[in-house]
């Protein structure tokens, strides 16, 4: 169920984008926001309660996806002997057995899905900044050269490899945060960074926050049979990311377009 404010920006954003004659950048924009909301709308209604009492776990085994409903949690000292024994040999056995094609597919998914999951987080978004820049400050990354300081957003190679392409809940949020911080910025901005001294604090920390997101990149490579190790562990637990809160594989998503199902088929 929509709030009464989210109502009220949910009519705004049809009537702006009925206003729109043709498709364009604002109007994918707005489309995006709208179906986030009700994204949105649908998680807020899956209460803990239901999640504990309708239980699903979604795997991929032997090729195929597999669901597994009415799954209990098994007690937390079990579960961590288990743990301690098999973790270390699942892991690498798992990730080696999937093909190269399907291994950046699901990777570049888990990366848009911390992106969102980071971007709703600012203070731990600054706290990644920082130590990101400390790194170049007072480790062996320093330059004498001012503000060297660079940031690749990799949506567009992001959004056509992972299986939710720009129609996953990920994306979806980053582009209405986008459209939102676009709003706010001064006229002139990009020509004049004095424009920016009279932004609020609030505002500054959300583009931060924004930026820092969208520069996180975990794509995973292979070379000479051995998968590169994901950069999105670590982060991931400090920001306390569920893959399950943004994404839920599907067969029909990960063969979104033909050449995918190529990639499928050969995975098999």
């Amino acid at each position: 169920m929509l709030t009464e404010a989210e109502e009220e920006r949910l009519n705004e954003l049809m009537t702006r984008y009925d206003a729109l004659e043709n498709q364009c950048e604002e109007s994918d924009l707005l489309e995006a926001e709208m179906k986030l909301m009700r994204c949105m709308a649908k998680v807020r209604a899956w209460t803990p309660e239901m999640r504990t009492g309708s239980g699903v776990v979604v795997s991929w085994r032997y090729g195929n996806v597999c669901v597994q409903r009415g799954v209990q949690l098994r007690s937390e000292d079990d579960a961590a002997d288990d743990a301690d024994r098999t973790e270390q040999v699942q892991e690498k056995a798992s990730v080696e057995e999937i093909s190269l094609p399907l291994l950046t597919k699901m990777s570049s998914e888990r990366t848009l899905a911390v992106q969102a999951a980071l971007m709703q987080q600012p203070d731990k978004s600054l706290a990644l900044l920082a130590w990101t820049l400390c790194l170049n400050v007072f480790g062996s990354g320093a330059y004498s050269k001012p503000a060297q300081i660079s940031l690749e957003c990799k949506h567009y190679s992001l959004t056509s490899d992972a299986p939710s392409g720009k129609e996953g809940a990920a994306f979806m949020a980053m582009m209405a945060e986008k459209a939102r911080l676009a709003a706010l910025l001064p006229e002139g901005w990009s020509r004049d960074m004095t424009t920016f001294l009279s932004l609020s604090q609030e505002v500054l920390l959300s583009l931060l926050s924004f930026c820092t997101a969208c520069s996180i990149h975990g794509v995973q490579t292979r070379e000479c049979g051995h998968t590169s190790r994901s950069p999105l562990d670590t982060l991931e637990s400090a920001i306390g990311f569920h893959m399950r809160d943004w994404w839920q594989p599907t067969k029909a998503k990960l063969l979104r377009t033909p050449e995918k199902a190529a990639d499928y088929r050969s995975s098999e």
